[in-house]
């Protein structure tokens, strides 16, 4: 399930409009990519992915995420219908879904900010959203990305790398998780 947070700094606000819209483009592309269809898909049933395959699924996507955008369907059916993983989108930690970035590289990063915070719940077993675990994965996903084009810069995941690379990432989610100064 996923559901949209007010971020905090001197006081309660409303989440940004232009991220929703961001969130829903990016949605349809990854939804008009289509994961590969399993045999009850095919034969008519509803075939709705277990935890096991959407882990399965996160785990062939984080592999190698810009070429892997086909294996995002099990697991963001999961995240959506599931029920037993709860994300909260803040608009904090998810800067990168508004700015000059192209839809697709959009969707490899959204995708991994999913796939990682549902893993993170299903591993530990509880439900709750976890934005270090999904930050994490973005990161990740946002190195493969680099690889591919040295000259790419992501100006709202700059500062999370940087704290990654310095073993503050938890400290720096959680001020833009709560709109506070980070340490």
């Amino acid at each position: 399930m996923l559901r949209s947070a007010t971020t905090r700094s001197a006081g309660p606000r409303a989440t940004r409009p232009f991220l929703l819209p961001a969130v829903a483009v990016v949605l349809l592309l990854l939804a008009s990519l289509g994961a590969p269809r399993a045999p009850a898909e095919e034969a008519g049933t509803t075939g709705m992915p277990d935890a096991a395959a959407a882990l399965a699924a996160w785990q062939a996507f984080a592999a190698d995420p810009p070429a892997r955008l086909d294996r995002t369907g099990p697991f963001l059916e999961y995240i959506r219908n599931g029920g037993a993983v709860h994300i909260v989108l803040n608009e904090g930690v998810l800067g990168f879904m508004h700015g000059d970035l192209d839809d697709t590289r959009k969707a490899v990063l959204y995708a991994a900010f999913l796939g990682a915070n549902m893993a993170a719940q299903l591993e530990r077993g509880e439900p709750g959203s976890d934005n270090l675990a999904a930050m994490t994965g973005t990161l990740a996903a946002y190195h493969a990305l680099r690889e591919a084009d040295p000259t790419l810069e992501v100006p709202a995941l700059e500062p999370f790398a940087t704290a990654q690379a310095n073993g503050t990432l938890d400290a720096a989610v959680h001020a833009a998780v709560t709109g506070t100064a980070a340490p």
